[in-house]
């Protein structure tokens, strides 16, 4: 009786360690199948920062965006050489950059956006490239004239933050 009971005890153990050991390797697994899945997106930034290095030298990087309306921009914020700061767009075939202080920064976009909507939900704000302007591309969750709450695209200038172009509306399903 006291045999069988220790075994069981030994069992339990033993299946215990098992199963912890069954769960980090799960989550080891699961670690390196989401880095294999970025990879090519990290790459694909990695060549477009060294890119953008061959044309306009930064000294700082402090974030790239993607943005795809048309074509797909890369979007970088960061500080040159002369320590100011700038956004660099890099194009499938140019890099550009304009000076930040030339630009609306984010902040006053989504002021301009809760003034003409109050009850909108700014789901991503990200500048970008349209209709040969550089915008802010804002996705937003808000009423329409119907009083449901759909998602729209809406742009804003690049430079001023006024409303461009006509908003569009996605269906609700």
């Amino acid at each position: 009786m006291a045999r069988s009971r220790s075994r069981r005890r030994r069992n339990r153990w033993f299946i215990a360690v098992l199963a912890f050991v069954v769960l980090i390797l799960f989550i080891t697994a699961s670690v390196m199948y989401v880095n294999y899945i970025y990879s090519d997106e990290r790459k694909k930034e990695a060549d477009i920062l060294q890119r953008a290095q061959q044309e306009v030298p930064l000294t700082e990087v402090n974030g790239i965006e993607k943005s795809i309306w048309g074509e797909v921009v890369y979007v970088i914020n960061g500080v040159n050489q002369e320590g100011k700061a700038v956004w660099v767009w890099v194009f499938p075939d140019r890099v550009t950059s304009i000076p930040v202080a030339d630009s609306v920064d984010k902040d006053t976009v989504k002021a301009n956006i809760h003034q003409a909507y109050s009850d909108a939900r700014i789901v991503r704000l990200l500048p970008g490239y349209k209709d040969n302007q550089y915008v802010w591309q804002a996705f937003v969750q808000r009423k329409d004239e119907k009083g449901t709450r759909r998602y729209f695209y809406q742009f804003y200038s690049f430079s001023d933050g006024s409303p461009l172009g006509e908003i569009y509306g996605l269906p609700n399903q």
